[in-house]
């Protein structure tokens, strides 16, 4: 995990898909970049997410994931002290769910990023 603790700091992997309106995507983005943060794609949640629980990321969002893509990778992060956000919510097993996986000192910073609660 990594030790990184200030949001202007950080590298957040911001994952896409055609579920997730552009302009919706663009505000989250322009939101983290306006906080100083170092924007990525790796276009892959798995691989996101594994980078943010082996410490190379500080964080992994993503407006829309289905439960196959996400699950098996935030298990990783919250394994290696990391937070994960409350997937499993509501009907996200079969309908899948915003996701949100980062240091404890960011997490915050990103979901609000993000504008979720």
């Amino acid at each position: 995990m990594s030790a990184t603790d200030d949001l202007a700091r950080a590298t957040v992997d911001i994952g896409y898909s055609r579920r997730t309106e552009i302009p919706d995507f663009t505000r989250f983005m322009t939101r983290l970049l306006e906080r100083g943060v170092t924007v990525t794609q790796s276009q892959s949640a798995a691989l996101g997410l594994a980078r943010v629980a082996d410490g190379r990321l500080d964080g992994y969002a993503e407006r829309h994931l289905y439960a196959w893509d996400a699950l098996a990778g935030l298990l990783l992060v919250e394994e290696a002290g990391g937070l994960g956000n409350a997937f499993l919510e509501g009907d996200a097993l079969t309908a899948g769910n915003e996701t949100i996986a980062a240091t404890p000192a960011l997490y915050a910073g990103i979901a609000s990023a993000l504008e979720v609660a």
